[in-house]
């Protein structure tokens, strides 16, 4: 096997990389945007001198896309911070409850995003108008959550301070009008499981795992499941994605124009997004399968890192300060370490053995992909949420099966409302949560209180990556020879 450089193999990852630094660079100290302009356009410019010294040529120009996320991020910073001076919102999501009050997002009418904190007492849902009495205000507390999410402001709102009122939609793009219907309908929807009897953990975590609705997720459920390394299967990801991308696939018909069905899987998929509420996970994933379909016309290379590094690109260039996104870094480094890894760990079984025995290449598959995942983010998991869990491979053998179950059952119950498929889905979630809880209780079933500083969690991943050089060099000779 030849080993080429990743520039060479990759050459999106060198330029994605570039920018995600200038993006950080361009966070933590902002620089006027017209300096930052033309500080690219030198960049350019002296790119395009230099065609005589190939090496100092791709030098500038790796230096061009760090000084772009300079001046996106320093532009995003710019728009995020402008504080909106509207008294009118528009509710954006449902309300959720914090005790004595209820939390939810807004927009202004010119599609700014705030945090609305209001009194309980007021029954708001999606797409209603209100008038608040207060200004907004700055927030102040856990920036680089907030600035990643796109939040403006806060305002708090007694229950005096607020009226309900028509508030007008048609400043809003049409990409926002069309977000709040699909979260709209993502309400119905969730309306109709309760409906059809589903409540307490059983609707919590059907709701997350199919409509990315986590708000109703008990304390309890949420430690279970990141104790045993299962949240993954909480939010909605690349295998759920993955999975109604199949589902679409199975259903749409083999028509004679590939292209055609290729397109209107796409825009099912990216319906599908909208309606779950357009996550990072979620973006990155419906990205990813846009690209694999498009690729797939022409029969091309579709799951690769340069791929990969593609979808970073595009996601970064449109919103630069989702690089904070815990959900998008870990989204991101699950799928690189399944690219890098997972082909490495397959192939330590021989390829006859495993070809012949199905048995034994479905969990070896399993356990592979898990593995692979688990490399690109427990250093990740334990710098933000301090915790290593012992027995995530077999936590994925438990939930991973029932994802497929759930979310094809859950589909089955919107569409027929039947209520033998609400009962059958209910008893399975309850399986695995009582599944899960045992895990959960095992002995040293997770690692507790790892406090990795930003150097240490590096520093991992450095050995992640030994560790990948070392497994392409034996495996990759083992592979190669007769």
């Amino acid at each position: 096997m030849k080993n080429s450089s990743i520039a060479t193999t990759a050459p999106l990852v060198p330029i994605t990389g570039s920018l995600i630094m200038g993006i950080v660079a361009g966070y933590h100290h902002p620089v006027d945007e017209l300096y930052s302009l033309i500080a690219l356009a030198i960049g350019v410019a002296i790119a395009l001198l230099l065609y005589r010294r190939p090496h100092w040529q791709t030098a500038v120009l790796w230096l061009c896309p760090a000084l772009l996320g300079l001046h996106l991020s320093s532009r995003q910073l710019r728009i995020v911070h402008t504080l909106p001076q509207s008294h009118d919102l528009i509710i954006a999501s449902e309300p959720i409850d914090k005790g004595k009050t209820v939390v939810m997002d807004a927009l202004t009418p010119d599609g700014k995003k705030v945090r609305l904190r209001m009194m309980k007492g007021g029954q708001l849902h999606i797409g209603d108008g209100i008038t608040v009495s207060r200004d907004i205000r700055p927030i102040n507390y856990y920036p680089l959550y907030f600035d990643s999410h796109g939040y403006s402001g806060e305002v708090f709102a007694g229950q005096h301070e607020w009226i309900g009122q028509q508030v007008g939609l048609s400043q809003l793009s049409h990409l926002q009008r069309t977000q709040l219907q699909l979260l709209r309908l993502r309400s119905q929807l969730t309306a109709k499981y309760r409906n059809m009897g589903l409540a307490d953990d059983n609707y919590a975590i059907i709701a997350a795992m199919t409509l990315g609705d986590k708000s109703a997720l008990s304390a309890d459920i949420r430690d279970t499941y990141s104790i045993t390394g299962a949240s993954h299967i909480l939010a909605l990801s690349g295998l759920h994605l993955g999975i109604i991308y199949w589902l679409i696939t199975l259903l749409i018909p083999r028509w004679r124009w590939r292209m055609m069905s290729q397109i209107v899987t796409i825009l099912a998929i990216w319906a599908f997004a909208f309606l779950t509420g357009l996550s990072p996970s979620v973006t990155r994933s419906a990205t990813m399968l846009t690209v694999y379909a498009l690729l797939s016309i022409g029969y091309r290379d579709r799951a690769s890192v340069n791929v990969l590094a593609f979808t970073a690109l595009v996601m970064l260039v449109v919103s630069p300060l989702t690089v904070f996104d815990i959900g998008f870094q870990m989204s991101f480094l699950a799928v690189l370490g399944i690219l890098l890894f997972h082909p490495l760990f397959y192939h330590l079984l021989p390829l006859p053995f495993l070809q012949r025995h199905l048995i034994v290449r479905c969990p070896w598959g399993m356990l592979c992909l898990s593995l692979a995942a688990q490399l690109g983010v427990a250093p990740l998991t334990a710098f933000y949420f301090h915790r290593f869990s012992c027995y995530f491979l077999l936590s994925n053998f438990i939930v991973i099966p029932c994802a497929y179950v759930i979310l094809i059952g859950a589909l089955l119950l919107l569409f027929t409302s039947s209520a033998l498929m609400a009962t059958t889905l209910s008893c399975i979630v309850m399986l695995m949560n009582r599944t899960l809880g045992g895990v959960a209780s095992l002995p040293l079933s997770s690692i507790d209180h790892l406090h990795p500083t930003l150097l240490q969690t590096s520093l991992l991943y450095v050995a992640v990556g030994g560790l990948y050089v070392v497994l392409l060099r034996t495996v990759g000779r083992k592979t190669s020879s007769p």
